[in-house]
């Protein structure tokens, strides 16, 4: 059976659609100087942060199932840098210096190391829960089955939650706190890879660290929560070979039912696909948009 969770596939598929036809839309505004005069109102705003804040929180989400997020935090890494500098070639007005790639880079170690710290936290209590029952049972083994709900997990991801609009709240931005945060970390080199660019610093694309780490995080800590009362944990202890395990199973009933509807359905197993490889479309999507767009344009209009 599939490990896949597909409602997440379906999550960031249904976001790349929207950032595609975001980025279709700017470069016919931007780049081909069709009028569109909605680019400039709220709701659009609003459409470009909603897009933006649900694949970082998704990618946050996603963290929690992946076994190979060092590796994947890597191969961000050296694709960001790619894209800084065949972007910077070709123009500073493209020039990324510090975009979404560069960001979810970042976040995804920074998650990796926190595990690492959360891991060796797990293993010192499994450690300590292994000796008291060697000395306080006379069983051979002792075995707990259930679902144990770390409400911590939820609290967290309402702190990160609630700072990260804070922090985007425009209330905070203009007051005095904040200009004076801001003027002095303008002072520190790479100032703008924490989110305090000085007044000379452009990209094209651009998520710095602070306020989007916090979001980051909302969906980990929203992640672990849901791993949490959706996984089966059996904990084994055995006293004659002092044996300490801890099995996980993520294979809940709604699950099954949720990955039986996707796979079943034409259209939503598609949205799932474009998830599953949403890393590869984000980077190439906006080479073959603007492709597409200067053939209709320059081509076959002019």
């Amino acid at each position: 059976m599939s490990n896949r969770i597909y409602i997440i596939d379906f999550l960031r598929g249904f976001t790349i659609i929207h950032m595609i036809i975001y980025h279709t839309l700017y470069d016919l505004k931007y780049v081909f100087s069709v009028n569109m005069p909605f680019f400039s109102t709220n709701s659009w705003y609003f459409y470009q942060q909603y897009i933006c804040m649900s694949f970082i929180f998704l990618s946050g989400f996603s963290t929690n199932f992946s076994k190979k997020l060092l590796r994947n935090a890597v191969k961000l890494s050296i694709i960001s840098i790619i894209i800084t500098v065949v972007t910077t070639l070709v123009s500073d007005e493209f020039a990324i210096k510090f975009g979404i790639i560069h960001f979810l880079a970042f976040s995804m170690l920074a998650i990796f190391f926190v595990k690492k710290i959360e891991d060796k936290s797990t293993n010192s209590h499994k450690n300590c829960s292994k000796n008291r029952f060697q000395n306080e049972t006379n069983y051979k083994s002792f075995k707990k089955f259930g679902n144990k709900i770390n409400i911590e997990y939820a609290i967290f991801s309402l702190i990160t939650l609630s700072i990260f609009i804070v922090l985007k709240s425009k209330y905070f931005l203009k007051s005095d706190i904040y200009v004076g945060i801001y003027n002095f970390m303008q002072k520190l080199p790479l100032s703008f890879i924490y989110g305090f660019p000085r007044d000379d610093f452009y990209s094209a694309d651009y998520f710095p660290i602070i306020p989007w780490i916090f979001l980051s995080f909302t969906g980990y800590f929203i992640g672990k929560f849901y791993k949490d009362i959706n996984t089966e944990k059996i904990f084994e202890i055995k006293t004659d070979d002092y044996k300490n395990e801890i099995k996980y199973e993520l294979e809940c009933k709604e699950k099954i039912e949720l990955n039986k509807i996707f796979r079943k359905n034409k259209i939503l197993s598609f949205i799932c696909v474009m998830g599953r490889h949403s890393l590869l479309i984000y980077v190439l999507h906006q080479v073959v948009i603007y492709g597409v767009l200067y053939i209709i344009f320059e081509i076959i209009i002019n």
